[in-house]
């Protein structure tokens, strides 16, 4: 997503640059099935992130996440579920995970073009939605521990 040193892992026979920080988790995800379409190391100097090329991958990757999580306040499942946002003084924001979503044509040809990305219509639309999940960079080395638990079986 922009800037940072990369390492290419391999995904469906394709070399992919990402980000060295991430590239880890990035490649663990993608070896137990949980489609991945980007990721950063480190956004707007406050979160990783990764995008998940549907919500069930996403939620996929929450349920291992907050799975042998504990409930301390300002623990990775609380985080993850926002149970205490309520909370502030808990929780400083850029602690708390935060996910959007957006539509992705998936007929659409995506172009790289003097910088910028853009998209030309290439058949009738087939969209579906794309969910990413950003949390601090922090929390790295765990959600890198817990995939390799979870890929190992």
């Amino acid at each position: 997503m922009g800037g940072h040193p990369t390492i290419d892992i391999v995904m469906d026979g394709i070399p992919i640059p990402i980000d060295v920080e991430i590239a880890e988790l990035v490649d663990l995800l993608n070896q137990a099935g949980f489609r991945t379409e980007g990721s950063c190391q480190f956004v707007d100097d406050v979160y990783a992130e990764i995008d998940f090329t549907s919500s069930d991958y996403a939620i996929q990757f929450l349920n291992v996440a907050g799975g042998e999580a504990g409930t301390e306040i300002d623990g990775l499942w609380n985080r993850i579920n926002h149970s205490h946002s309520d909370e502030p003084e808990d929780f400083p924001p850029y602690q708390m995970w935060s996910y959007f979503s957006h539509p992705l044509d998936r007929a659409a040809d995506w172009l790289h073009d003097g910088g910028v990305w853009h998209a030309e219509r290439a058949g009738p639309p087939n969209f579906m939605f794309s969910m990413s999940v950003l949390f601090p960079p922090s929390d790295i080395p765990d959600l890198t521990e817990l995939m390799r638990q979870h890929v190992a079986g």
